[in-house]
């Protein structure tokens, strides 16, 4: 809803120039309008996924162990 004319804003994103990376199609320009008004657009020259993950970081912990709570850096 728009709070000032108490309509609804009507917001569409369009996505274009597919290129495969890592075996993953991802779009290389986005473009977002809100009311017919370009409102973000981004280009990409190239993209990378899931670099430096290690697999214990999408394991699920065993049933009912104690929360692992990672230490912050300061």
């Amino acid at each position: 809803m728009n709070p000032q004319y108490k309509d609804q804003d009507q917001e569409v994103t369009l996505c274009s120039r597919y290129q495969e990376s890592d075996g993953i199609q991802w779009p290389h320009d986005i473009h977002r309008e809100r009311n017919g008004e370009k409102i973000y657009e981004m280009f990409s020259d190239s993209v990378k996924f899931n670099t430096d993950l290690t697999d214990d970081l999408f394991s699920l912990p065993e049933p009912g162990a104690a929360p692992v709570r990672k230490k912050r850096k300061k």
